[in-house]
């Protein structure tokens, strides 16, 4: 029996080869398990002529949804790939763009950056017999998504060496510490 869950948004971001789909699909599966509504989405891009305003219409679907719903990508791929890429050239519009997009998903939630050393990736691309079509070349990938999580204030985990089991368990816990918030601040409220 699902458990009623207030929609949250968990954003999982970082290069090709770090794990996003492999992490967000077994979170996804973990709280299912647990009875909670979760759903996954993968990859939310714009597309370069569009406005990052577009990307927060997603959030309303997200909302009408609920639950918790796990994104594989989303604003700060399309920061990094605009910068690797020089498709946009004012940096600073660019930064604050991705900043409000961010910000309105991220009040439902949290982001996470997931990467790993180029050797891993390089292994982990090659082993899923897989071309890097819009993927960033892989020697920028650790200082492309270093900056993106300093930039945007956005913890970064390296899953080099770390079991996919630790870092869903790392992001389950999130989940359930925000969501316990939630449940508390919601029965808080004083209905008239």
């Amino acid at each position: 029996m699902n458990k009623p869950t207030p929609f949250m948004l968990v954003l999982v971001d970082g290069p090709r080869g770090a794990g996003k789909s492999t992490v967000s699909q077994a979170l996804v599966a973990k709280l299912q398990e647990e009875g909670h509504q979760a759903t996954y989405f993968k990859k939310v891009i714009r597309k370069p002529e569009d406005e990052f305003g577009n990307m927060m219409e997603h959030i309303d679907t997200w909302q009408a949804i609920g639950g918790i719903v796990v994104v594989d990508r989303y604003a700060l791929s399309e920061w990094t790939m605009s910068i690797v890429h020089n498709r946009r050239g004012d940096y600073q519009q660019l930064t604050n763009e991705c900043s409000i997009a961010l910000l309105n998903a991220t009040a439902h939630g949290f982001a996470v950056i997931l990467t790993a050393s180029a050797e891993v990736l390089n292994d982990r691309i090659n082993h899923r017999n897989e071309h890097r079509g819009w993927d960033m070349p892989i020697d920028t990938v650790g200082p492309i998504w270093r900056a993106a999580a300093g930039t945007f204030d956005v913890q970064l985990f390296d899953t080099s060496d770390t079991p996919v089991e630790l870092v869903v368990n790392m992001l389950r816990l999130t989940v359930l510490a925000l969501l316990s918030k939630k449940t508390t601040q919601e029965m808080l409220v004083v209905q008239p």
